[in-house]
């Protein structure tokens, strides 16, 4: 008989906006590989819609400009939101402007990524920021 602390461990679900999708791909496929479960999101309608009526996630990786509402007003609406408040976020962006990191900072976002993502510095973000080291 097995006991629930031998039960494997549900995998972590994360939300990814992004509206380019070799972008989306590639983060989706590096996420899944390792263990976690993957919520995709093509716009920031679509990513506001998933804030507005699905549970919180285990985090959030979110790119900067989007279609429809950008990555800013996400985290705003996020940040707004009581069940969705302290979701870890991981904006990614091509935008490297000193002035567009910090305000995203400011913002609420938890770590700062910019394009090309590198897979194995996400990964590290995404166990950092999630206590979980993902399954090889």
């Amino acid at each position: 008989m097995s006991c629930p602390e031998d039960a494997p461990a549900l995998p972590l679900r994360i939300l990814v906006v992004e509206d380019d999708p070799v972008s989306a791909h590639m983060v989706t496929h590096v996420l899944v590989r390792h263990g976690f479960a993957v919520t995709h999101a093509v716009d920031g309608r679509e990513a506001i819609e998933i804030l507005e009526i699905l549970p919180p996630v285990a985090l959030m990786v979110l790119d900067l400009m989007l279609p429809l509402a950008s990555g800013f007003e996400i985290v705003e609406r996020a940040r707004a939101l009581p069940a969705w408040s302290k979701v870890p976020i991981v904006m990614v962006t091509a935008k490297s402007q000193e002035s567009i990191v910090l305000r995203a900072f400011g913002a609420g976002v938890d770590e700062y990524l910019v394009k090309p993502i590198r897979p194995v510095e996400l990964l590290a973000k995404v166990q950092q920021l999630t206590g979980r080291t993902a399954a090889a």
